[in-house]
């Protein structure tokens, strides 16, 4: 049974700025909340920052995704993810396009440089990826399959192709889910705002089609004109804590 703050756990907040003094900003922000983030994403500031960028927000390296999609001939991604998993990042990804030999390289690297290949995570399709949604759906499960077999721990899958795919993924793997957008974040027309996501989905809904976790970047880093990030997270905590008081008593009737 999931408690709010085991469900909170599994959102990852997207830092995607370039800049710590913004993203330490935002973390400020949300350590006033009385349930404030476990996890977070960096990319750009790692790019910018390398891993100097952990100490500059002073986070937990284990709570950490280094989302830089490594994407190289095997040894060279072998070397990249050498050279970052001694510092214990919990997650670092790696794109499936890749291949096979280069998730395998990644995956010793890891094992042989204190850390372990589970923490890897396999980009299957961008959430920004369009084309026909059962063909986006064998393409992730051919992937995530792949990464099972070369002993990555996590896979992320686009939203439009979660409902579809989720019963084929190998049980060895946690599944991230980016593209995220709460019920209130929505464009003049009343749906979901997309941006770059092709079929967002919103928190709970993500997690009830089995997402492991969820990522969400804009919604909180920049809400819309008259909420503050404070409350865009406060208001996806009470959507999580809505779905989870919900499925608790669906459980108990049964």
């Amino acid at each position: 049974m999931d408690t709010v703050d085991s469900t909170v756990d599994r959102v990852i907040v997207a830092l995607d700025m370039s800049s710590v003094v913004a993203a330490n900003d935002i973390l400020r922000q949300l350590s006033k909340a009385s349930i404030g983030p476990r996890r977070i994403k960096v990319g750009s500031i790692a790019a910018h920052r390398g891993l100097s960028a952990i100490h500059d927000l002073g986070w937990e390296s284990k709570l950490v995704f280094w989302d830089h999609k490594y994407h190289d001939i095997p040894a060279t991604v072998g070397n990249y993810v050498s050279s970052i998993i001694c510092h214990g990042i919990g997650m670092i990804s790696l794109h499936c396009e890749g291949g096979e030999q280069m998730l395998k390289a990644a995956s010793v690297a890891a094992g042989k440089n204190g850390g372990s290949s589970s923490r890897l995570v396999g980009i299957t399709v961008l959430s920004s990826d369009g084309g026909d949604a059962p063909a986006v759906a064998r393409e992730v499960i051919e992937r995530a399959k792949m990464s099972a077999d070369c002993g990555l721990g996590h896979v992320t899958v686009p939203p439009s192709a979660l409902g579809l795919v989720r019963e084929y993924i190998p049980d060895t793997l946690k599944i991230i889910v980016p593209g995220i957008r709460p019920a209130w974040y929505r464009d003049s027309d009343n749906s979901l705002r997309k941006q770059d996501h092709k079929e967002p989905l919103t928190p709970s809904r993500a997690i009830e089609l089995g997402a492991d976790y969820i990522v969400i970047g804009r919604p909180i880093c920049s809400p819309p004109e008259g909420i503050s990030p404070l409350e865009a997270w406060s208001m996806i905590i009470q959507e999580l804590k809505e779905y989870s008081t919900s499925k608790e008593k669906q459980e108990g009737c049964r």
